[in-house]
């Protein structure tokens, strides 16, 4: 990306900033991916580039579902204690 910046090649760089992003996501980094994903499409809206655009929204939703529906392991180790319980007070 630093390449991309320095020559002014902002195309290259938005697509840095998209591959960023999937690397953050992969590392399960979701809102440093998300906000990368969001600095991708300024980008891509400037280059009227709107696949581009479009994927990077698909992309945020995407990630945005996934970290608001992650359920903690603690939430499912309480749940089976209290099945337990349930079961020996019975």
């Amino acid at each position: 990306m630093e390449i991309a910046q320095q020559i002014g090649d902002r195309h290259g760089e938005a697509l840095s900033l998209f591959n960023q992003a999937i690397a953050l996501a992969k590392l399960k980094k979701y809102p440093d991916a998300i906000q990368s994903y969001q600095h991708a499409k300024q980008m891509f809206e400037k280059l009227k580039l709107a696949h581009m655009v479009e994927q990077c929204d698909t992309e945020i939703s995407n990630l945005t579902r996934r970290k608001s529906s992650k359920i903690p392991l603690w939430f499912y180790f309480c749940v089976g204690l209290a099945i337990v319980f349930m079961i020996w007070w019975l």
